[in-house]
């Protein structure tokens, strides 16, 4: 059971100045203002001093495409690991890693990769799923995409890769206005893929 003393406590809607929390096995089992209750004080296996810094949840990051050199779409298990990591080492305990418009080869690759890369524990954040980036997106608002990649939502495209993830998909980002774009949202949506405008030159109408 690890005590922290001396921590701003960043909560949901305030922050408690000179705070103390009670952690054990990752879960909070206290916290409050300073000074700390006795009965903490001799159950706490490990006291940490956090000199008036901020004590915070982990971070949940819904878009990244890698981290510490790494990208997600390297098409290794190391490479995964690695971004994965160096996300939690500055405080990102949930991600998603995020692909880019790419082949479909190259597609499915990646998702083979986090099938594996999804069974790591071992130092690593929390990985509900990924976020596929396009290939659904405005060829004029590509950005970084390129453009070879970009195409319109087909049933006959996205279904395939939807059966093949396996339940991996937690996000996908598409551009609105393209045809095909709200029969996907009425096909995905319903099976738990949170769906995101993204690359898109759509009018608010």
């Amino acid at each position: 059971m690890q005590l922290f003393t001396n921590g701003n406590l960043i909560l949901e809607d305030t922050v408690i100045q000179n705070g103390y929390l009670v952690e054990d096995k990752g879960v909070i089992q206290a916290y409050g203002s300073q000074p700390v209750p006795e009965i903490w004080v001799k159950q706490a296996t490990s006291i940490i001093d956090c000199h008036s810094l901020y004590l915070s949840p982990g971070f949940v990051d819904i878009h990244t495409h890698g981290s510490g050199g790494f990208d997600y779409m390297d098409g290794t298990v190391e490479a995964f690991e690695q971004a994965a990591k160096a996300h939690l080492r500055f405080g990102a305990t949930t991600i998603l890693p995020t692909t880019l418009a790419s082949t479909d080869k190259h597609l499915y690759q990646t998702l083979d990769v986090f099938k594996q890369a999804s069974k790591l524990t071992d130092g690593m954040p929390h990985l509900p799923g990924l976020h596929l980036e396009g290939p659904y997106f405005s060829p004029f608002e590509k950005g970084a995409m390129e453009e070879r990649h970009l195409r319109l939502p087909d049933e006959r495209h996205y279904t395939p890769v939807v059966e093949y993830a396996e339940g991996l998909i937690r996000r996908w980002s598409l551009a609105p206005e393209l045809a095909g774009s709200l029969e996907m949202a009425d096909r995905l949506v319903p099976m738990g893929i949170h769906l995101s405008a993204a690359h898109t030159a759509a009018t608010y109408e």
